[in-house]
Parts: C-alpha cells; structure tokens; sequence
C-alpha cells in the first residue's frame, strides 16, 4: 500500500455522515420523550413527599382544626380538607385529613387521604 491510496475518500466520509445523521435522528426524539415522563416522574414523586410531610406536621406542630385550606407551593396547587367524623360514644375525635395536589394546569400529582384520631 503506497501513500496515494491511504485514508478516506471524500465520498466515504459524506456517508459516514449521512448515516450517522439518520440514526440520530431517530433516536434524538424518543431521547425527548424519555426525559419529559422522567421530569414528569419526578414531579410526582416530589409531590408525594411534600403531601407526606405535610401530613406529619398536622397534629405535631399544627392543631387539627376541620376546613379547607388552599395554597401553592412551588408550581403546585394544595388543597387541605379537615372534616370531623362522627365517633362511637367517646370524647375522641375522628378527623378525615385529604390533600391534594395539583399543578396550575389541573393535572393531579399527589393525592393522600387519611384518618387521625385526637
């Protein structure tokens, strides 16, 4: 082999080219999707925490009071619902705790529903 036939031609490179640019193609779409549900996943699984934590400082550090309470945190839309529920003859009362959050758009992330006793 001499030095004049050594390497690539010009026209082997440009379909080297060609078709590393279709393979990405391909794939670079279905590597989007993939990231959107993982934030998407990761919002949800936020979310849940945040409604878990929530719900342990209710009767800790805050009293437990029925009504509704509405805020926002982050880019989320939280509703607490307190209701008394009624008891078998005791002085004990039974409160029926929701949370819920959204995001501004509606789309429910995190939904707990529990029952306390105090």
């Amino acid at each position: 082999m001499n030095s004049d036939n050594a390497g690539y031609t010009l026209l082997e490179v440009l379909i080297a080219f060609a078709i590393m640019a279709m393979v990405l193609s391909a794939l670079i779409p279905g590597q989007a999707r993939l990231q959107i549900r993982s934030n998407a996943a990761d919002e949800v699984f936020l979310a849940t925490d945040y409604a878990l934590s929530r719900l342990d400082k209710l009767g800790v550090s805050e009293q437990i009071t029925s009504g509704v309470q509405k805020d926002l945190y982050r880019d989320w839309q939280v509703t607490h619902i307190v209701s008394e529920e009624p008891f078998a003859n005791t002085d004990s009362k039974v409160f029926r705790i929701i949370l819920e959050i959204k995001t501004r758009s509606g789309r429910q992330l995190a939904k707990i529903e529990t029952l306390r006793i105090q």
